[in-house]
């Protein structure tokens, strides 16, 4: 690669697709690269993997909205599914088939700057990424920083966001995630965490402006300390933390709010909108 602004899209998926089953690569490095474009998706299509960016510039075309990094499981086949005595199983005389899928985990991705507009990137999407950790990352620009749903085990450390819109977006069962030493700012919406559960933490970070807030929604067993929060602008920034969102079963449960400084540039810390149910919030 010339890694001199280019597009390298295509040598990019290529050498991803060449080391798919070769296990004896576990790491990719971009040594001695400046600047690589990349205009269409990276798709990692296998797990125990580090890709260590060397501080490389890695980025989309100016506002060219596109996903980087996507890691999903491959649909396999179907199967009967079988009772715990190994028989298969029938409802009403009807085959029950489970879908089979491959799945890739323990993906580190590392040491990468990305710079683009707000409008445009979503650095690493992933689907069922087990062991996921983004660390060491600098971006500046970027619309969704990680879009994570049923990633149990992710972390994210030392990741800085400079005019961003949404730093992350935990779904549908991004379980005991460990969010540690980000610095998000920039004008956009809240980072949220939603349907997660069972021993998420976020501490050391830094929040400020409009796209360093929260939102919660149907969780529980989540640990938010020893960060700090500034919003600039009441009239922008609403709420630092919001816990619930309107609806007949969402609810966050077991939140531990502690130890966090909330300066001023906000119209207030914390919202509970429905439905927050053994919550503690201490100094």
């Amino acid at each position: 690669m010339k890694g001199n602004g280019t597009d390298e899209s295509a040598k990019l998926s290529q050498m991803l697709f060449d080391i798919k089953d070769n296990k004896k690569v576990n790491e990719v490095a971009f040594y001695g690269l400046e600047k690589v474009i990349v205009d269409s998706t990276l798709e990692i299509k296998r797990g125990d993997l580090i890709i260590d960016g060397k501080n490389c510039e890695l980025s989309s075309s100016r506002d060219n909205d596109i996903v980087i990094f996507n890691i999903e499981a491959t649909f396999l086949r179907q199967e009967q599914a079988k009772n715990a005595d190994g028989s298969l199983q029938f409802i009403n005389g009807v085959a029950v088939m489970v879908d089979i899928y491959e799945h890739y985990n323990n993906v580190n991705i590392k040491n990468f700057i990305s710079i683009n507009e707000a409008t445009a990137q979503t650095f690493v999407k992933s689907k069922s990424c087990h062991y996921l950790r983004i660390t060491d990352c600098r971006f500046d620009g970027m619309k969704l920083g990680f879009d994570l749903n049923d990633c149990y085990y992710t972390k994210l450390n030392s990741v800085y966001f400079q005019g961003t819109y949404q730093a992350f977006k935990f779904e549908n069962a991004t379980n005991a995630f460990n969010v540690t030493n980000l610095k998000i700012l920039g004008a956009g919406i809240p980072s949220e965490i939603a349907d997660t559960t069972t021993g998420g933490n976020i501490s050391g970070c830094s929040f400020e402006y409009s796209a360093g807030r929260l939102m919660l929604t149907d969780s529980f067993g989540i640990n938010i300390s020893g960060n700090y929060f500034e919003g600039y602008d009441e009239h922008v920034v609403d709420s630092y933390i919001t816990l619930g969102l309107s609806g007949n079963d969402e609810s966050v449960r077991g939140i531990n709010i502690s130890g966090n400084m909330f300066h001023t540039g906000a119209y207030q810390a914390i919202f509970f909108k429905k439905s927050c149910r053994n919550f503690y919030y201490g100094k």
